[in-house]
């Protein structure tokens, strides 16, 4: 697959996707998975979530994790072969006083209903901003590709030869 054909592939993932998969490291270095909602601006995924979630306390403490977007299993042939999209981030904290907090709290309620309302009121909540540093693209069996965000382009094939110098 050309990178340009990349492209629809992952704007749907990201407009089908209600919310993403999350991977993030303890203070132990024992890993952690969990999920959260999620609005996508400008390549950067923002998610708001509780204090008192793991997931939270890892953000804050090591400011790095990976998301997935993970195509239903309804609609892969394969299941083996799922389309999917997985970003390594750096995640920073979107303060409440921050100037693009509310026009993102605007888009988690349009997107995500009445419950981000309530979200909100809670003051344990906090908003992260998930910057995308490196990504990979998965179509299909033996279609990997590498990329950095905003030079898919440049996207590389994953090949037995040269998975080593991308993992």
């Amino acid at each position: 697959m050309a990178s340009t054909e990349s492209l629809p592939h992952i704007a749907r993932l990201q407009q089908e996707s209600q919310s993403l998969m999350l991977a993030t490291q303890a203070s132990n270095h024992e890993p952690h998975i969990s999920y959260a909602p999620f609005v996508e601006s400008e390549g950067v995924f923002y998610i708001f979530v509780s204090g008192l979630a793991a997931h939270t306390k890892h953000l804050l403490e090591h400011r790095r994790g990976q998301v997935m977007l993970i195509d239903d299993e309804s609609k892969s042939r394969n299941i083996f072969a799922r389309m999917r999209l997985i970003y390594d981030v750096e995640a920073h904290v979107l303060a409440r006083t921050h100037e693009q907090f509310n026009e993102v709290a605007q888009a988690m309620r349009e997107r995500h209903g009445s419950t981000v309302e309530v979200l909100m009121s809670l003051n344990d909540f906090v908003m992260f901003a998930l910057k995308p540093q490196k990504g990979t693209l998965v179509t299909g069996f033996g279609q990997a590709y590498v990329f950095e965000p905003g030079a898919l382009a440049e996207a590389v094939q994953l090949t037995d030869k040269n998975i080593e110098e991308y993992r």
